[in-house]
């Protein structure tokens, strides 16, 4: 039990790691279209680069973010019957839904973007309307990272669900 303690905190660090990196690329994203505008509006000289590399950094944002909302339980819920539950009903509609949903997409969504991503790259794809045609493999590597972690975080989570259906553990082990 301890093993799986100690991977499961690992896998919660990864998600917290990742949601921090991410808090800073929005700040890169902030300086990328403060430029943009200034350089637009104030000198008349709009750049070639700062419209697609702000779309591709946004995706970013999204598929490495994943991992840090499941981590902390942020998904948009509709809590009408839901929030009445106990911790261990809560625990055990959240695992049943994860089991028969969550696993079953996500895994074949990592396979699927670990599989493009390896296309793009073997390729040299790049992004066909932007001028400077940037290589698309480093984003799609950041979504096939994205989905894995979320995969990660989601057995975790699982994990810590099971120790709550079983021991009525409220806190979820930390």
């Amino acid at each position: 039990m301890k093993a799986i303690k100690k991977i499961c905190n690992l896998i919660e660090f990864m998600s917290e790691w990742s949601g921090k990196v991410i808090a800073w690329l929005i700040v890169v994203q902030v300086i990328i279209i403060t430029y943009e505008v200034v350089m637009r509006y104030f000198f008349n000289a709009p750049t070639i680069w700062s419209h697609v590399l702000s779309y591709l950094l946004g995706s970013t944002f999204v598929f490495l973010g994943m991992a840090y909302v499941w981590r902390h339980d942020a998904n948009v819920r509709i809590d009408v019957f839901y929030s009445k539950f106990s911790p261990r009903k809560k625990a055990l509609m959240d695992n049943i839904f994860t089991f028969i949903f969550f696993f079953p997409l996500i895994f074949m969504l990592t396979k699927e973007f670990a599989r493009d991503t390896l296309r793009s790259y073997q390729i040299g794809e790049q992004v066909w309307m932007a001028a400077w045609y940037p290589l698309l493999w480093p984003f799609k590597l950041a979504a096939t990272v994205g989905f894995l972690l979320l995969s990660l975080q989601g057995i975790a989570t699982f994990i810590k669900n099971i120790v709550v259906i079983t021991k009525g553990n409220e806190g979820r082990w930390l």
